[in-house]
């Protein structure tokens, strides 16, 4: 029987055994140590005594426990070389679990892609290709509007993306001749009231003017290919360019 299997018995290997056992001795190697210094000031009180006996239990308590303290070092060192051996091997069990694991995961994957990507690739192709045709429409008729000096005002489609509406709101400043400024929220009470959402004027010399937001890409901006599922498939929206099949591996 090794040392190990002296010191865990039946329990497994494991590092969180091999810790728990370590942490047993280590905590045995202290108590032994504060004995054995203690037992110091017991001798030199049997001695002042002429304590033969007192003098003798000091001794043999403390041969006990320097024994003690022997048998927990030695165990302590066994038990710390294996310990970091076997965190090394957890790691590399547990890596290679994760491994497996993410391969099961890309074979899920996989088999959800086969199932489920085609049919939504060309529901969402068939939308930006409606969006397309709808932008080119809008391009076509402003272009038609500059020539006949016409103004075109058409609602952005819903799938355009806006972005959050902010104002510029500027009142006389209480404290000074000055005029302040800020977003709505910083007017003071009474400068402004609100209607249908937007900020409204309620108080001589206030101005309430809107901010220009950068709108976020719209889908035909964000999304320009969606390609086929396997190699050498169609794909299922191109932004422009008309797909050209890739040529032929040689035989």
């Amino acid at each position: 029987m090794s040392l190990l299997d002296k010191l865990l018995g039946r329990r497994p290997r494991t590092a969180a055994n091999i810790a728990a056992e370590l942490s047993a001795r280590g905590a045995e190697l202290t108590a032994a140590k504060a004995r054995m210094a203690s037992a110091a000031m017991k001798r030199a009180a049997a001695l002042d005594a002429q304590d033969a006996a007192a003098l003798k239990a000091v001794d043999d308590e403390t041969a006990a426990d320097g024994l003690t303290a022997e048998l927990a070092a030695h165990a302590i060192a066994a038990l710390e070389a294996a310990h970091a051996e076997r965190i090394k091997v957890e790691e590399r069990e547990q890596f290679r679990a994760d491994v497996a694991s993410a391969e099961r995961e890309a074979v899920a994957l996989t088999a959800s892609l086969q199932a489920e990507y085609p049919e939504a690739a060309r529901r969402l192709a068939a939308i930006l290709d409606r969006m397309a045709r709808h932008r080119a429409k809008e391009d076509s008729l402003r272009e038609r509007g500059r020539k006949l000096g016409e103004s075109v005002k058409i609602s952005n489609v819903t799938a355009f993306r806006d972005g959050p509406r902010r104002w510029r709101v500027t009142w006389p400043n209480p404290s000074s001749t000055g005029i302040a400024q800020g977003p709505p929220e910083a007017a003071p009470p009474g400068m402004i009231r609100w209607v249908n959402g937007e900020p409204i004027a309620a108080y001589d010399g206030v101005t309430v003017e809107p901010r220009r937001i950068e709108s976020a890409d719209s889908l035909l901006d964000a999304i320009k290919y969606l390609p086929g599922l396997l190699y050498g498939d169609a794909p299922y929206y191109r932004a422009t360019e008309p797909w050209v099949p890739p040529p032929r591996m040689p035989v």
